[in-house]
């Protein structure tokens, strides 16, 4: 700072320092009130955005076009479901000639993903994870109750699934979103109501207990409600192999399908077994593993195919720890009853206190339920999207699909229309 005033004083150099200061405080506030005055044009500004940005996009793809001095080429995807809607608007244009054909042998489609309006804001969990492959099928009707589910149980209580329910529900009526979040925010309300059902059956709300509707104490059922959560795992395992064993039939691949048929079989029977000892159960699964060892592999050799079907019989551990990693459902449910206990524990010694305590007290509820929930709802989506993700889709989503992209308004925040 010295060397920037050579011929000046320490004294001087500060009163030009605390002028400059002034200077550039001034100039913040009136950087300040610009924000501000723009702030009122931010819908308008929103929405001459993407306005602007989809115009862009338009002319960006009439550069990828095939053209003459008088005629151009376009080829692309149209849905099934929009063909003829598709033929009757060419067909106004008599300088217009098209054909429709089906895909040829090699060509993969891209896929769009169409579900019923109650499951589709389940949708943004598989786009997370990419496009499935356009021959395989869409999961979202398969994962979306086992989310619902899982999310609710990892948040717990019933007090905070109102708050999300009422929330989401409010920013829905209110702001009116469109596209992604408007199913995040569909997505968002559905956990609520999951996490209020949830709560009301393991007697919580906002950490404190009820009784009316409990089934069960995680706190002092602490095993019951594991093996709950195991059973649960154990169904969407079954599921994912289920569905594999479908995709093995339809694509008229008997063997594996039979191999898909011996390892559920070979699942439910385990446990049976061990809790029953009865034979025919010990008998049935032996049939089982010995269908997963001889046909596993198509190998022509056959010591070959048996050491790798061996091979594929030792992958029963893996399923069983697929299983055990349902049991984060358990330490997430009872970390939020837990954080949620210790918020008003804190909330009543501080309520104690003369005068202020009463205004402190409802702060400390108020920000510390409100992270709480958020922690919670942050962590829930996450773990039961890897559950998804890892323990399930595993068992049968195949990628390699490219996702369908209309040519026409893009938008996330705004509905345009020509």
């Amino acid at each position: 700072i010295l060397t920037n005033y050579p011929d000046k004083t320490p004294y001087q150099i500060k009163v030009s320092l605390l002028k400059e200061i002034e200077s550039l405080n001034r100039e913040e506030e009136k950087k300040l009130k610009e924000v501000k005055n723009l702030t009122l044009f931010k819908n308008k500004l929103i929405f001459f955005y993407e306005y602007t940005l989809n115009s862009f996009l338009r002319e960006e793809k009439k550069t990828s076009l095939l053209t003459t001095e008088k005629t151009f080429f376009v080829e692309g995807w149209v849905l099934s479901k929009d063909r003829e809607k598709l033929k009757s608007i060419l067909k106004e244009f008599r300088e217009v000639f098209f054909t429709i054909r089906e895909p040829r042998k090699g060509e993969l489609p891209p896929v769009k993903l169409e579900n019923p309006p109650l499951i589709k804001p389940f949708e943004i969990v598989v786009n997370m994870y990419g496009a499935p492959h356009p021959f395989s099928l869409d999961p979202t009707l398969f994962l979306s109750p086992f989310l619902f589910m899982f999310t609710g149980i990892c948040i717990s209580d019933a007090g905070y699934g109102l708050v999300l329910a009422g929330i989401s529900w409010l920013f829905l009526k209110k702001l009116k979103p469109v596209g992604l979040i408007k199913s995040f925010l569909q997505l968002i309300s559905y956990l609520g109501i999951s996490t209020f059902v949830v709560g009301l059956l393991l007697g919580g709300v906002f950490g404190l207990p009820l009784r009316v509707f409990q089934v069960i104490d995680p706190l002092k059922d602490t095993f019951k409600f594991l093996l709950f959560c195991f059973f649960l795992g154990f169904i969407q395992v079954l599921v994912g192999m289920g569905i594999k064993a479908y995709l093995e039939f339809k694509r008229r691949k008997f063997l594996g399908f039979l191999v898909q048929l011996f390892w559920i079989n070979l699942l439910l029977v385990l446990p049976l077994y061990f809790k029953y000892r009865i034979d025919f159960l010990k008998y049935l699964g032996i049939i089982s593993a010995m269908g997963i060892v001889g046909f596993s592999s198509g190998h022509k050799n056959i010591l070959v195919r048996l050491a790798q079907g061996l091979y594929e019989l030792y992958g029963v551990s893996k399923y069983f720890s697929d299983i055990l990693s349902y049991s984060r459902l358990v330490a997430l449910g009872l970390a939020t009853g837990v954080i949620a206990m210790v918020v008003n524990i804190l909330a009543q010694l501080v309520f104690k206190i003369p005068i202020l305590g009463i205004f402190l007290g409802i702060g400390v509820l108020i920000i510390g339920h409100s992270f709480n929930i958020f922690i919670n709802l942050l962590s829930g989506l996450i773990h039961s999207a890897r559950l998804q993700f890892v323990e399930f889709f595993s068992k049968f989503f195949e990628l390699g699909g490219m996702f369908f992209e209309p040519f026409s308004y893009q938008t996330k925040y705004a509905r345009i229309e020509d």
